[in-house]
C-alpha cells in the first residue's frame, strides 16, 4: 500500500504525479547503501529491531552530533576571521605580505576585486547588452521557491525545468531531557 503523501505539497505530487527526483550522484548512492548496511548489521549485532522508532532515535542522535560540529564550525570560523584580520593588520603596521614558518609553511595575502551588485536591473541591461545573456542564471534556491509557489497556485513550471519530489524529514525537539538513554523505542502497530 503506497503511503498518503503528506505535508504542503503532497496533493500537488499526487495530482501530477510526480516521480522521486534521480539521484545526482551514483557513486554516493553507493556510499550511502554501505552505510545502511552497516546500520542493519549495527543493530543486528546490539539485538535491536531496526524499526522505525528505532531509525528515529538514531537520526535524531545523529543530528544532535551534526549541531554540535556546526556550532563548534561556527566559533572556529569566528576564531578564523579574527586571526586573519590581525594577520593583514600586522603585515601592513610590519610592512609585510607573507610570512614563511619555521616548518617551511606559509602566509600570504593579495588584494582582489570584489564586486557587488548595486543595482540588478542596470547589470541586466549591460549583460544583454554584452550578450552574455547566457551567464544569466535563477539560483537554484530561487528557482525551487519559484516553482512551488507556481504549483501550489495550480500555474505551470517554467519552461525548461522538470519537477521531481524528495522526501524531507522535519525534526521537531521533544520535551524530555533530550538524553534519548531512558526513552523506550516505539512499538510498531
Amino acid at each position: 500500500m503506497a503511503p498518503q503523501r503528506k505535508g504542503k505539497y503532497g496533493k500537488v505530487i499526487e495530482k501530477l504525479g510526480l516521480t522521486q527526483a534521480p539521484s545526482a550522484d551514483p557513486q554516493r548512492d553507493e556510499l550511502v547503501k554501505a552505510v545502511q548496511q552497516r546500520m542493519r548489521e549495527d543493530a543486528s549485532d546490539a539485538g535491536e529491531q531496526m524499526n522505525a522508532g528505532y531509525l528515529a532515535r538514531h537520526y535524531f542522535e545523529l543530528r544532535k552530533e551534526k549541531d554540535r560540529i556546526t556550532e563548534e564550525e561556527k566559533n572556529i570560523n569566528l576564531e578564523l576571521e579574527a586571526v586573519q584580520q590581525l594577520i593583514v593588520q600586522k603585515f601592513e603596521e610590519e610592512g609585510m605580505s607573507r610570512i614563511v614558518l619555521d616548518d617551511g609553511a606559509s602566509v600570504g595575502s593579495s588584494e582582489e576585486p570584489y564586486p557587488v551588485v548595486k543595482d540588478p536591473d542596470a547589470l541586466r541591461r549591460w549583460v544583454v547588452k554584452n550578450k552574455l545573456e547566457g551567464m544569466l542564471s535563477l539560483n537554484h534556491n530561487t528557482l525551487k521557491a519559484l516553482t512551488k509557489q507556481l504549483l501550489i497556485d495550480g500555474q505551470p513550471v517554467p519552461e525548461g525545468v522538470d519537477v521531481f519530489y524528495k522526501t524531507q524529514l522535519e525534526r521537531r525537539k521533544g520535551t524530555g531531557p533530550g538524553d534519548f538513554d531512558d526513552i523506550p523505542a516505539p512499538q510498531n502497530s
